[in-house]
């Protein structure tokens, strides 16, 4: 096993270990994102997947977002056009959201966008994780990178970043 997944899923164990002394969701935000960054990852939320009549207000449960980008991608809705997010309603696995959300530029120019925008933002990689239910994924981790280049695990196949 590559030594940085093995290094990212101590990580994970250890939070899990350590989550029963954190007592807010700003506690356990801060000690999520203190894991991701030591792994390359500067930025997270954790939401719903949102249906056709739900904006990212309506399912985001948390985040540690660019604010501008934040309100940026709320305004102009790109949750219904982030190919991370469609294609998220399709797999069961984790994905790396920039090498393996497939759009085509030409025909969905306001996927490019979405891409484009976050790029703007220095979010150039990052990863989607899920909490699945009967019906499928319906709770997403996503974590996001500065660089393309960040030590993002191979998927596992049951759908967990951190096993």
């Amino acid at each position: 096993m590559d030594r940085r997944v093995a290094d990212i899923r101590r990580s994970a164990f250890e939070f899990i270990q350590g989550i029963e002394r954190l007592f807010t969701t700003g506690e356990i935000m801060d000690a999520m994102g203190a894991l991701l960054k030591k792994h390359g990852f500067e930025y997270h939320c954790v939401s719903f997947l949102a249906t056709t009549t739900e904006t990212l207000d309506d399912v985001l449960l948390s985040n540690r977002l660019p604010e501008e980008w934040l309100k940026l991608y709320i305004e102009r809705e790109y949750v219904h056009d982030d190919p991370a997010f469609r294609y998220a309603k399709t797999v069961v696995r984790p994905f790396r959201w920039f090498k393996e959300s497939p759009y085509d530029p030409e025909r969905e120019p306001r996927a490019a966008e979405v891409v484009q925008r976050a790029r703007d933002f220095g979010i150039l990689d990052g990863f989607l994780s899920f909490n699945c239910g009967q019906d499928g994924p319906n709770m997403v981790r996503r974590s996001d990178a500065r660089s393309a280049g960040a030590p993002i695990a191979s998927p596992a196949p049951h759908g967990d970043l951190f096993v």
